[in-house]
């Protein structure tokens, strides 16, 4: 997926553009768009609700200052140059700890890898928003597994089927999730572990018919299983995708007993005239 650029304004809180000289030698960075300015207080710094700010300086108390306005932009990213000793307790906000004096190549060094950084959590941001979006306006049950079996992440239509917010399924196992009991679970009947290890041992994308026992009863599924590979091509988990095929199989229950029960001969056929269903009358 290509994306756009990202923003990042680099502000400098200096009375010397010798800072600011020596970072702009880093520019461009792939993926991004940056800007670097020196300023003599935070006064001049300009920013909005899309603006990622990384603050540059000497002083706690202006970088402390400055985080009055931190709601007002996407992100801010404070830097403080000092040297600090042991006694010294370094806030938790602070972003990086740059010491006073090092060599061009060393500063130059420290924000190529803070820039990388931002992008990597401003790109983490974006595909997960991308992929919540995506699988929340998807009708069927969609879910990500460990290979212990452990929920790591599902969508809304998962959540409201077994009555739950998502915030508790995420991290939880099929029994607590489903309201079973653990001896329920340990004897693996209606709870699909055999079509996980089927899965992750076959290592390609399967579908099952399952049936899940939970605190509601019986539901039916339509499965669509695959592995999940990490870089080495080891299975670290499962994806899978479940049509809730609960009220057509109560349907064909019915319609069974309902043929089972007409009081004469009933033959069902095919298109091709294959025989689908007889009820006892007819043989």
């Amino acid at each position: 997926m290509k994306l756009d650029n990202i923003n990042i304004s680099i502000y400098i809180l200096s009375d010397s553009i010798e800072l600011e000289d020596s970072l702009k030698s880093v520019l461009p960075i792939e993926g991004t768009d940056c800007r670097i300015r020196t300023v003599g207080s935070c006064d001049d710094i300009k920013c909005d609700k899309e603006s990622i700010v990384i603050l540059i300086s000497t002083s706690l108390e202006d970088i402390e200052k400055y985080r009055e306005n931190e709601s007002k932009c996407y992100r801010y990213y404070p830097v403080y140059i000092e040297n600090i000793t042991d006694e010294r307790e370094i806030p938790d906000f602070i972003a990086a700890l740059w010491p006073k004096e090092e060599s061009r190549e060393a500063r130059n060094f420290r924000i190529k890898k803070l820039i990388k950084l931002i992008k990597t959590e401003v790109y983490e941001w974006i595909y997960n928003t991308y992929l919540y979006t995506t699988i929340d306006n998807i009708p069927e049950l969609v879910w990500v597994k460990d290979k212990k079996g452990t929920h790591l992440l599902v969508n809304k239509t998962f959540a409201r089927t077994v009555h739950k917010e998502r915030e508790d399924i995420e991290g939880r196992g099929h029994d607590y999730i489903w309201d079973i009991t653990p001896e329920e679970f340990e004897s693996g009947e209606f709870v699909c572990l055999e079509s996980e290890n089927e899965v992750m041992t076959a290592k390609k994308t399967m579908v099952f018919e399952e049936p899940v026992k939970t605190k509601d009863g019986m539901m039916h599924f339509i499965t669509y299983k695959s592995p999940i590979f990490n870089k080495h091509n080891d299975v670290i988990g499962t994806v899978g995708v479940a049509h809730n095929v609960t009220d057509f199989s109560n349907l064909g229950i019915q319609l069974s007993l309902l043929i089972a029960n007409i009081p004469f001969p009933l033959l069902i056929c095919t298109n091709d005239w294959e025989t689908m269903q007889v009820n006892s009358y007819f043989q």
